[in-house]
């Protein structure tokens, strides 16, 4: 890891990986592209995390919308009207 990188835990695909920022920002950029509201959710703690923080997307795309832009599952939690994907 380069000096000042930083790493953020990402459940993802239903397992834990290294996520970086950058995977979450593309989210954004690719929902926003299709028309979604899509934004970055930082410090977010979900269902099962035992208080670990990551970073997530908050949208109102359906997680599967999302799946079906990206080629890719997330894990997600309702946010209101809103979704957020880790």
């Amino acid at each position: 890891m380069h000096s000042g990188e930083r790493k953020i835990w990402l459940t993802y695909n239903h397992k834990e990986e290294d996520m970086k920022l950058e995977k979450a920002i593309d989210l954004v950029d690719q929902l926003n592209d299709e028309g979604f509201d899509a934004e970055l959710y930082k410090g977010y703690s979900g269902r099962g995390m035992f208080g670990r923080e990551t970073v997530g997307v908050s949208t109102d795309a359906h997680p599967q919308d999302a799946a079906k832009i990206t080629g890719e599952d997330f894990r997600s939690d309702n946010l209101g009207l809103n979704y957020i994907l880790y």
